[in-house]
């Protein structure tokens, strides 16, 4: 988020749009929930469950999943494409750990099953937005609007509904890694929601 605690970035390596006050914090802090380890089949198994859940009140539903949370919702795509009508990655990662070595990048977006991901997508019309934020995690400093590139490439070369939005291109600018918590979090969420009316609602 930034250099340290309560300190705003640069917003290029680091984002400059959490707010530093204190409630601000407190209200961050009041999220966290202690956590361990826990393997990929409870996870994909519990997220099922509430799929079919909702599913069944109110058809699938659009799966929004912020960093590792990308990686569940390629998963849970492969798993049960029909529990999901839209997937979207927000700074989305693989969970898998693969990160860069040094002074080389990869793309730790797409889970290692990416083609088969982007298959699926594309036969069951689900469409896909990657949504960047500007400087991203610290694994791909640098790279933030690279970030899931794999997956939307391969949903295009199939002739899929695939895109990647990186903020700063849509004149949102400074975001890091948790930027649903920052100061423009209202100009995020109306990107997103556009693309909802524009891509999966209007057919």
């Amino acid at each position: 988020m930034g250099p340290e605690w309560g300190v705003a970035g640069d917003g290029v390596v680091r984002g400059n749009q959490m707010p530093t006050d204190d409630a601000a914090q407190r209200r961050l802090l009041a999220t966290l929930t202690p956590n361990k380890p826990m393997p990929d089949t409870v996870v994909d198994a519990a997220f099922v469950h509430v799929l079919e859940t909702v599913t069944q009140m109110a058809g699938p539903p659009i799966f929004v999943g912020w960093s590792m949370g990308g990686g569940l919702g390629q998963r849970l795509v492969c798993q049960r494409p029909d529990l999901i009508r839209a997937l979207v990655l927000l700074d989305g990662y693989s969970g898998e750990k693969r990160f860069p070595e040094a002074g080389r990048w990869i793309d730790n977006g797409a889970i290692s099953a990416v083609e088969q991901v982007a298959e699926v997508l594309v036969d069951r019309g689900i469409p896909l937005l990657n949504l960047n934020s500007a400087t991203g995690h610290f694994s791909n400093t640098a790279h933030a609007g690279k970030l899931g590139e794999t997956l939307v490439e391969n949903v295009l070369q199939r002739r899929g509904v695939a895109r990647t939005i990186w903020l700063p291109e849509v004149g949102i600018i400074g975001n890091g890694h948790m930027m649903f918590f920052e100061k423009n979090s209202d100009d995020i969420a109306a990107v997103l929601e556009q693309w909802i009316a524009d891509t999966v609602l209007s057919d």
